[in-house]
Order: C-alpha cells, then structure tokens, then sequence
C-alpha cells in the first residue's frame, strides 16, 4: 500500500481546486498567515517575541478583515462581555483556516457571519492573552506591531524589504515602542 499510495490518494484530488472563485488572494494570504503565525506564537521562546507574534497575528487578522468587510479592533470589550463562550486561539484560528479551506477546495460558499465572528473572537482572545501574559494592552500590541512594520517597511512594503529584513532593528522598533530594554 505504501508504495501506490500517493497514486490512490491522488485520484480523489479535485482538478478544479481555487477556481470557484469565493477566496480572494487576500483572504487565502491571510488564512495561511493566521496558520503561520499561530504556529510561531506557540513557538516563542521570549516575552517580547510572544508579543511580536501576537502583534503578526493581529496584521493577518486585519487583512482577513479588510476582505471580510468588518473591524474586529472595535468594541472588543463589548463583544467579550456578550460572547462568553468564545473559542481559544487555536480552535477560532482552526476553524477559520477550515471554512477557508472549504470555499477555496471545494466551492462551498462563504460562511459571512462565522467569518466576521472568528476574528473578533480571535481578538479578544490576543487582548486576553497580551493582558495576562504580557501585562500589556490590545493597543499597545498593536502599536508595537505597526512599529516593527514601520522599521521594516519605512515607505510601503517591498518584497526585498520583506526577504532581506533586520531583525535586530525590528526588535529595536518593539523595545522602543513598549517602552522596556528586554
């Protein structure tokens, strides 16, 4: 079996894979940067890299947002206070790459609402986690975030800027803007 089973498997994949239509090239970058981010988070080995991950997460989030046509920064407290039962990082994240997944493979039509509600839930749980964790606010995450990109991008982004990044000045960028020496 081990030896026909990547032909066996492959004869059950869809030839019309992303062509449905339903997942911008936006909406698909930020679902596969959520997953990534996520994965880098619970990889951190310092407090302020846990930050800047959760700072990463927030950008994906915002970008699935623009796509999505909602604003999950707005009201947080609000949305916690009347949504008790939210899902953990992971599980909101999870569903969300699985609802991606599903439009984009197999033409299922977008779930709108679970869409805009997972990451409002995703944020709460970021400001939950950056508050306990870190002893910082949802804005001051966000705003050392928006200062490593600053560091990285001076102007708008490059894809050279991108791949030929320093670390070291956006870790200056993070110290900076939260205001410690770690």
């Amino acid at each position: 079996m081990t030896t026909t089973y990547l032909a066996l498997a492959m004869r059950t994949n869809s030839s019309v894979v992303g062509t449905h239509g339903h997942v911008s090239a936006d909406l698909l970058h930020a679902t596969l940067g959520l997953a990534d981010e996520l994965f880098e988070y619970q990889m951190s080995q310092s407090w302020l890299n846990a930050v800047e991950e959760l700072g990463d997460l927030c950008w994906f989030i915002a970008l699935a947002s623009t796509e999505l046509r909602t604003d999950p920064f707005q009201g947080v407290e609000h949305f916690t206070k009347f949504n008790q039962q939210l899902p953990i990082l992971a599980e909101a994240i999870a569903e969300f790459v699985g609802l991606i997944k599903k439009s984009y493979a197999y033409g299922k039509p977008l779930d709108l609402a679970r869409l805009r509600y997972l990451p409002a839930a995703m944020v709460a749980r970021i400001e939950a986690i950056a508050h306990t964790k870190a002893e910082r606010s949802l804005e001051e995450l966000l705003a050392s975030n928006i200062a490593k990109l600053t560091a990285r991008y001076p102007d708008k982004f490059t894809a050279e800027a991108a791949l030929t990044r320093s670390v070291k000045n956006e870790s200056g960028a993070l110290r900076l803007e939260l205001g410690t020496m770690l």
